[in-house]
C-alpha cells in the first residue's frame, strides 16, 4: 500500500510501478474523483438502473465541463449473476464538441476515471 499526500504524488507512484504508459484507475470516493478528474482523458463510467441509498455520487456536471466523447458502450440486461440492468461507458475527452450527459443520464451513474 502507497498513502500519498497529493494527486501528483499519487500519479507519480501509480506511475513508477506500473510505468508511464500505464492507464492509471481512481476508484473514488466522491472527493477522490473530484480531484482527479480535471486530469482524466478516458473515464470507465457504468450507469445503474436503480436508486441505491447513499450520500456518495460521480461528480457528473465536474466532469460535463469538458467534452467527452463514447468510445465502446455496452447495454447490461439484468441476470441471474447480476439483477440490476446497467450501462457500461468508456468516455475519451474530446476538442470536438461531446456527448449530452443526457445520454448518460438515463440511469444513475456510478463509477469513473
Amino acid at each position: 500500500v502507497v498513502v500519498a499526500p497529493d494527486v501528483a504524488a499519487a500519479l507519480e507512484a501509480a506511475w513508477s510501478e506500473a510505468g508511464e504508459d500505464a492507464e492509471a484507475m481512481v476508484i473514488g470516493g466522491g472527493e477522490v474523483y473530484r480531484l482527479f478528474l480535471p486530469l482524466a482523458t478516458r473515464a470507465h463510467l457504468t450507469a445503474v438502473d436503480s436508486s441505491p441509498e447513499g450520500s456518495v455520487t460521480f461528480p457528473l456536471e465536474e466532469m460535463f465541463r469538458r467534452s467527452w466523447r463514447v468510445t465502446e458502450e455496452e447495454d447490461c440486461p439484468p441476470g441471474p449473476d447480476n439483477p440490476i440492468a446497467h450501462r457500461y461507458f468508456q468516455l475519451d475527452v474530446t476538442e470536438d464538441g461531446g456527448v449530452s450527459p443526457d445520454r448518460l443520464l438515463g440511469f444513475q451513474a456510478s463509477g469513473g476515471p
